[in-house]
């Protein structure tokens, strides 16, 4: 079914999870003046999320498990841990924050030119795509998991002075793609022996100036797969700035 929190009565309804986690097979509305209080409790959305409200995630993780399916409405949604389980995709309409994990493991996550900030690890098998770009802005270092060996994202930034990490499959090293941009803005991308491809259309930037503490490290030894740059066919004199 939907569930819809109105507020046409201006009472400010407050919806609480209080027994159990929380499936909603269609579409989860919270309108303008009503709250969503999961206590904890994890939900999951097999379709559309509308949120124009309050949503209260405590400590719970938000799923979404359907086909193809939206995060909108006029609020900047704040989850907890996030998992990205749609079989097609999840795209977003407007900013959101994940304070814990975000996991992207069956589906694509398009932020649909909306930066998706994260204070917690990265989780991801699939890809994500879009032009507003996961941003890295934890108080602790942050990891970057790839269960499958290798995925995509297509804006990456890194704004964490305590660094973030890719980590390596259980001494398998992986490989992330960035396929558009990757920005260094604060802290260190720390690859170990594990490969960083850019693709073709990517590039790197900075908002500040590239140094020992705003740059890409890897582990500097032989086995290391390190840092892959793609160039497409034909001249191109253009420098191009890996900052290793």
């Amino acid at each position: 079914p939907n569930i819809r929190i109105d507020n046409a009565n201006f009472n400010s309804p407050i919806l609480e999870m209080v027994i159990q986690e929380l499936t909603v097979s269609n579409n989860l509305e919270i309108l303008n003046g009503g709250t969503l209080q999961s206590n904890g409790f994890d939900l999951t959305i097999n379709n559309e999320f509308t949120n124009d409200g309050t949503y209260t995630p405590g400590t719970n993780t938000t799923v979404f498990n359907g086909a193809t399916q939206q995060v909108q409405g006029t609020t900047a949604t704040v989850f907890n841990n996030l998992d990205v389980n749609a079989s097609t995709s999840v795209t977003l309409n407007n900013p959101i924050t994940v304070s814990g994990d975000l996991s992207i493991m069956t589906g694509q996550l398009d932020d649909n030119g909306n930066q998706v900030t994260l204070r917690g690890n990265l989780n991801v098998t699939t890809s994500h795509v879009g032009t507003g770009g996961i941003s890295f802005e934890g108080s602790v270092p942050q990891l970057i998991n790839l269960p499958d060996d290798q995925a995509s994202l297509g804006y990456m930034i890194v704004d964490n002075i305590l660094n973030v990490t890719i980590v390596d499959n259980a001494g398998t090293a992986v490989i992330l793609e960035i396929d558009d941009q990757l920005a260094i803005n604060n802290g260190l991308l720390e690859i170990g022996d594990n490969r960083l491809l850019l693709d073709s259309d990517a590039s790197v930037t900075t908002t500040g100036i590239f140094s020992s503490a705003r740059m890409i490290s890897v582990n500097g030894v032989k086995k290391s797969d390190g840092v892959e740059k793609e160039f497409s066919a034909g001249v191109n004199t253009a420098p191009f700035v890996i900052p290793v």
